[in-house]
């Protein structure tokens, strides 16, 4: 019985972690393409990146309902895994909300805001959300240094 508990925990969690990778690698991929788009003054390439955020929202939507629906199924007898889990969950869940431009419930400090606190994220504004309001206003170098920073910012998370 307690092997299948750890199977099925791991399972979950590795599911959550590649789906995470996979996230990061398109959110990066994206960054580039858009950042090439800007340098080139391609409306088409921006707009492809509009209609692209979609995507990933739905597949990040889809792996946050897997990560709660695994936390509510854990077991209570296994108190030190079940810590272990609400740690790694807690950690998916900032990383994918984080990513997918809303706030984690208030009343938990988020993990990934302890990992990635710097002096810029004195706003709480979200990468993408600032992203999305730059080509908005049409703001090219503003945007073109974002880009260029969430860039690292993605290659340090990978």
């Amino acid at each position: 019985m307690w092997d299948r508990i750890l199977i099925f925990l791991t399972r979950a969690l590795l599911d959550a972690c590649s789906s995470v990778r996979d996230l990061i690698s398109i959110a990066k991929q994206d960054v580039r393409d858009l950042l090439s788009s800007v340098r080139r003054k391609d409306a088409h390439g921006i707009n492809a990146y509009l209609a692209s955020r979609r995507n990933p929202k739905k597949m990040i939507q889809k792996c946050l309902k897997k990560l709660r629906r695994s936390a509510s199924a854990t077991s209570e007898n296994v108190s030190t895994l079940k810590d272990a889990e609400s740690v790694a969950i807690s950690f998916l869940e900032s990383l994918l909300s984080y990513v997918l431009g809303t706030k984690v419930h208030e009343s938990k400090r988020s993990l990934l805001s302890k990992l990635m606190h710097s002096k810029k994220a004195t706003d709480n504004e979200n990468e993408f959300n600032k992203l999305d309001s730059l080509l908005q206003l049409n703001q090219e170098n503003e945007l073109v240094n974002h880009l260029k920073e969430m860039d690292s910012s993605i290659q340090v998370l990978e």
